[in-house]
């Protein structure tokens, strides 16, 4: 293989989908190529080819840092060497005529995918002392419908689940139905238009907004949308925990603070009139701190309403939540890291730690809402970004949100 023999740890791999002419190829009415499902002669075109013997590094960022914001187009870098020119376009290297945008890129953790994108560049880099490395610059399906826009159409009086099922299927968009994950949704959307031109991504945004849902393509690069109701949890939580009980953490950030402070609350839907909300003992306390959210796509005011009443309500008061939690990767036994290669956006996970000074340990739960991957020659460093589970909605038959008196409450 090109390059030598990888450092990298045992159960990273990198795969990508390359057209490579020295693959045999499906030849119709040969006798031994010509054979369907043949292992060995297979159709032409791009083929997963394991190139993780040329990866020198692979850095993997998805996800949001907060609750209230816009979950960003996932990306993702794969560093390899090319000593040889396998890499560079302009020789006859084993990968040469690949050196192109929009190819597949899967990495794997134990088997698992945490990242499924394609590339948009390719940055090659020459150091004096004779060095030659490449590197992929990847992005997530959320880019594609980042680069989509709209024909005009109008939309019917919908739940936000088949809003955005309507908007993948329309002919300028038309995203593969079998790498979709739609929840229903719980809020019903007005009727309204989008016009020529207008962006795929940021629509489906608005009607995520709306619903105080999840927009996201997952680790294996499925678009994913989840309503604002936690995932009910039936066995098989997470925990991360410093006291030997759970999936040990090498780093935690905990936070309290005005990050997610907002006292007054003012909510406009397309068409209607600014509905505002506020917690006055919050703002004696604090001053006022505002959170516009306009543009939205209720069906009317009265949701647009309970919209900024819940978010004041939720919000008002500061509280202590755990930020992020760091693992490396080779503190985990194989059970562990199959566990932390599991995870995606949304996910639920408890978090066990005991600051110094004494005193019982804090027990919390928490969404993931980012996962970030820092993978170099023999280390692999894991953030989980979370949001707190606090004035989480009642969920029944969940073993954390469906406990009377619990974490999560009755509410929006």
């Amino acid at each position: 293989m090109a390059g030598g023999v990888s450092a990298l740890p045992l159960d990273v791999r990198v795969v990508a989908y390359f057209d490579l002419p020295s693959t045999p190829v499906l030849t119709l009415n040969d006798p031994v190529k010509g054979k369907l499902d043949d292992a060995t002669y297979v159709l032409a075109g791009d083929i997963a080819t394991d190139i993780t013997s040329t990866v020198q590094a692979v850095s993997v960022s998805r996800g949001r840092s907060r609750l209230l914001d816009d979950i960003q187009v996932g990306s993702a870098s794969v560093t390899v060497r090319n000593l040889d020119r396998a890499f560079d376009p302009l020789a006859s290297g084993t990968y040469s005529t690949n050196i192109v945008p929009a190819k597949r890129v899967t990495i794997l953790l134990g088997g698992a995918a945490v990242f499924d994108g394609t590339v948009d560049d390719w940055d090659l880099s020459y150091s004096l002392d004779g060095d030659a490395v490449a590197s992929m610059i990847l992005s997530d399906p959320l880019a594609t419908l980042g680069r989509a826009a709209f024909a005009g159409h109008t939309f019917s009086s919908e739940l936000s689940g088949d809003r955005i099922e309507a908007a993948l299927d329309r002919p300028e968009v038309d995203f593969p139905a079998g790498r979709r994950d739609i929840d229903d949704g719980l809020t019903t959307l007005a009727g309204g238009t989008v016009a020529e031109g207008d962006n795929v991504l940021d629509y489906l945004r608005t009607v995520a907004r709306t619903e105080l849902g999840r927009l996201f393509a997952a680790r294996d690069g499925t678009i994913t949308y989840r309503e604002r109701l936690p995932p009910v949890q039936v066995g098989g939580l997470v925990t991360f925990a410093d006291d030997a009980t759970g999936v040990p953490f090498s780093s935690i950030d905990v936070q309290i603070g005005s990050e997610l402070l907002y006292n007054r609350v003012a909510v406009t839907r397309v068409g209607g009139s600014t509905q505002i909300e506020t917690d006055a003992d919050s703002i004696a306390d604090y001053g006022t701190r505002t959170l516009e959210l306009s543009d939205l796509l209720f069906d009317d005011d009265d949701d647009a309403a309970l919209l900024a009443e819940y978010l004041a309500h939720t919000f008002g008061v500061p509280k202590v939540r755990v930020a992020s939690v760091g693992l490396n990767m080779a503190r985990l036994d194989a059970t562990q890291a199959t566990q932390v290669a599991s995870l995606d956006i949304g996910d639920l996970v408890e978090v066990v730690f005991t600051p110094p000074g004494g005193g019982s340990a804090i027990d919390r739960y928490a969404l993931v809402e980012g996962i970030d991957h820092s993978i170099g020659l023999d280390s692999h460093n894991v953030t989980f970004r979370l949001s707190s589970l606090d004035n989480a909605p009642f969920r029944l038959d969940c073993i954390v949100c469906g406990i009377l008196d619990g974490e999560a409450v009755l509410a929006y």
